[in-house]
């Protein structure tokens, strides 16, 4: 029984990050629900701790800004989303105390908030453009799922969070990026 409610829980942890709209599911608020689902996590047992890079947030401990760690493609890819706050690089680091010297996998998805889907790139699907979620959604109920497993293992859960909108400061396919 107490696995059958984990499980739902998970489902329904993505259903709402991957299909909630734009306009309430912003960058920030999915930084928030992440910070939150941490803490529930941590409030549980599960040893986490977070990493964030972005724009000063109220109430989000920030480690530093985008900009610092070079990345260069995810800021150009919000560069044309206006006043909204972002981007944000994520990181969670789950260590189990009985994992000491396991190596340390990787769990990242995109969690693009919204996608104008550039030059029109995606036609057919301009009224579902809060689909880029998915990636992201599924990174947090592994996180979730694999915390109350109480998985033996070192695990580092990684979103690149953004919104592609268009805008004058929108950057265009042909533009040249370097990434570090």
């Amino acid at each position: 029984f107490e696995n059958g409610d984990m499980v739902s829980r998970v489902q329904n942890l993505v259903q709402f990050l991957a299909e909630c709209p734009h306009n309430l599911m912003t960058c920030e608020v999915f930084v928030k629900t992440i910070v939150e689902l941490k803490n529930a996590l941590c409030d549980s047992g599960a040893p986490l701790e977070l990493e964030i890079y972005g724009p000063e947030t109220d109430g989000i401990t920030i480690n530093g800004s985008t900009e610092s760690l070079n990345l260069n493609l995810l800021n150009a890819i919000h560069a044309g989303s206006g006043k909204e706050k972002g981007p944000y690089m994520v990181r969670a680091k789950y260590r189990h105390p009985d994992a000491n010297g396991k190596a340390t996998q990787i769990v990242a998805g995109k969690a693009i908030v919204f996608d104008a889907g550039g030059n029109n790139a995606k036609l057919g699907a301009a009224g579902d453009m809060q689909g880029d979620m998915g990636g992201g959604a599924s990174v947090a109920a592994q996180m979730a799922w694999l915390s109350q497993q109480n998985v033996i293992g070192n695990i580092d859960f990684v979103w690149a969070v953004a919104s592609n909108k268009t805008s004058g400061d929108a950057r265009v396919m042909e533009d040249i990026r370097e990434h570090a």
